[in-house]
This record gives structure tokens, C-alpha cells and sequence, in this order.
């Protein structure tokens, strides 16, 4: 009798962690008055509150209303820069304002909302409409301006050592059609190839004939990343880019730059930080700071 009791006991007892643990992944949400629905993951809620003086290094996940990731922050290299918001806008930055260093904080808001706030992402607008999402977001860091002052400037200065060190690797290793000419301002190796290339003598390839406002190009591109993979060849999607200068109708500002510098019948070969690729935010295919090699060709100013 004894022994029945004691099983039954256990199997209570485990059946009500069981519940527990449920209860804490799927319904353990506080909701405000403003109508945050939010709990905890990791950490606490703030102590006191922190004006807009400060800055925030957060990662954050999206998941649908199905479970998949829409998106997710971790692939960066780094975390992503938030400044402290001053009042609570909307239910993330309500949110944000709650979250201490080092905490982890869930937030459930409707799809439509969602949409509303990041209405850039083609796949948050493809999301039913009248569904739940979540956002999982992480506090990483907070900091004070002079502490995220020096912060940014550290990084870049590690993010400008990292890609001029792949830059000249790859210019190295890849010597054999000729010399890489080094702009100094931009931090652009470029080699001009073909009959018509000129012979150029100094380090930058700015020098050249002042460019009339407005002057239209067309010509054919390969990008690619420093290990080869190929991101763009405009020859296999039977097209022409075009570009005008002073403007930018293309993706990178690489490619609304410098087709202007490549003489007629001369090849163009430039490896460029990421500033003048997809930056930060990268793309399919290309992670975020990215140094790329880009073959410019066929450039034909038009009337």
C-alpha cells in the first residue's frame, strides 16, 4: 500500500513538472496595460529605469506563427545596435525598456503588427495576416555614449584591420594578369587590363578627367566574394547594367561608381571593401562586411 502511495506521489510529482515546464514555454506571459504579452527566458527585469543616454547591443530572433525563423541576428558578426529609446513607442521598444544586461526576453505580437514595424523584410510581409509572432530578443550589452563611443570606434578600426589584411591576401594570390594599383582614400585595388588600359603611374583612380554631371553608362559585371563564389555575372542573366553618374539606381555603390573609370575597351578588375559592396547588411549569399572582387567590362557611355 505504501509502495502505491509513493508511485502515486511520483507520478503526480512529475506530471505537475511537466505541466509546469508547459505552462512556463506556452502560456507563463505577463501582458501590461499598454498590451505587451512578454515573459522572461533568461534574467530579470531592470531595477530602475535608463534614459535615452545609452545604447543597447541586442540579438533577436523572429519566428512565425508556424515556428520558423523568419529572421535571425545570431548569423551576424556582431550584435545588433540599438539606441535606448526614451518612452515606450510600440511593444518592442516597451519591451526593450524592461530587459536588463544580460537577459532574454520573448515577446508575442500579432503578424500585422509585425508587418507594420518591419515592412522592409519580404519575408515578414509575406506572413498571414491575424496570426501570432514572436520575437526573442537578447540584451547583450548596455551602454553609456562615451562607452559606445569607444565601443564603435574599436570596432571599426578591428573590421577596417580584418578586411584590408583579405584584401591584400587576395591581391597577392591573384598577381598574375598584372600589378593592383592601391587607392589610398578608398582603400580600392584596382588593375585596368586590355589594349586601351592606360599606363597609370599613381595611386589613385580618381585622377582623371572632371566626369559631366549626368553621363550614362552601360556595361557588364562579375562580383564575386574573396573565396569565389559568384554573386553576380550580368552575362548570364542577358542583361546590361546601367548607371548615371551622381546617381544610385544600382544595389552597391561599387556599381554606380566605377564604370565611369574604365576607358573604352578596357577591363576593369577591383577589389573593394564592403562599404563600397552590401555593408552591414549583406545579402543572400554575402555576409555582412564582405570585401568583394568586381570585373567591370564592355562599359559603353550612352547618348
Amino acid at each position: 500500500m505504501n509502495s502505491n502511495k509513493l508511485n502515486i506521489f511520483f507520478a503526480v510529482l512529475i506530471i505537475s513538472v511537466i505541466f509546469a515546464l508547459i505552462y512556463n514555454k506556452y502560456w507563463n506571459y505577463t501582458i501590461t496595460e499598454s498590451g505587451l504579452k512578454y515573459k522572461f527566458l533568461k534574467g530579470r527585469a531592470l531595477d530602475s529605469t535608463i534614459d535615452d543616454s545609452h545604447y543597447c547591443l541586442i540579438n533577436y530572433v523572429i519566428i512565425g506563427p508556424d515556428g520558423d525563423t523568419i529572421q535571425n541576428s545570431y548569423n551576424a558578426d556582431t550584435a545588433v545596435e540599438v539606441a535606448y529609446p526614451s518612452k515606450p513607442i510600440n511593444e518592442l521598444t516597451e519591451a526593450l525598456m524592461l530587459a536588463s544586461e544580460g537577459s532574454k526576453v520573448e515577446v508575442v505580437l500579432s503578424t500585422d503588427s509585425l508587418k507594420q514595424k518591419n515592412s522592409s523584410d519580404y519575408r515578414v510581409q509575406l506572413l498571414p495576416n491575424g496570426k501570432e509572432a514572436r520575437i526573442v530578443f537578447e540584451v547583450e550589452k548596455i551602454y553609456t555614449l562615451q562607452d559606445y563611443y569607444e565601443f564603435t570606434q574599436e570596432k571599426f578600426n578591428k573590421r577596417k584591420e580584418i578586411e584590408e589584411a583579405a584584401i591584400r591576401k587576395y591581391c597577392v594570390e591573384h598577381k598574375e594578369k598584372g600589378v593592383w594599383y592601391h587607392d589610398s582614400y578608398s582603400g580600392i585595388y584596382y588593375r585596368l587590363i586590355g589594349e586601351n588600359a592606360p599606363d597609370i603611374l599613381n595611386d589613385h583612380y580618381m585622377n582623371h578627367a572632371p566626369i559631366k554631371e549626368g553621363k550614362r553608362v552601360s556595361f557588364d559585371v562579375v562580383i564575386n566574394r574573396l573565396n569565389g563564389d559568384l554573386i553576380v555575372d550580368s552575362r548570364l542573366e542577358s542583361r546590361k547594367y546601367m548607371a548615371d553618374y551622381g546617381g544610385g539606381v544600382n544595389p552597391i555603390p561599387a556599381m554606380n561608381e566605377l564604370p565611369f573609370f574604365v576607358p573604352d575597351g578596357a577591363l576593369m578588375e577591383c577589389v573593394i571593401p564592403s562599404r563600397f559592396g552590401w555593408g552591414a547588411e549583406g545579402r543572400i549569399g554575402v555576409p555582412s562586411y564582405s570585401p568583394l572582387y568586381i570585373k567591370l567590362l564592355n562599359v559603353k557611355e550612352l547618348e
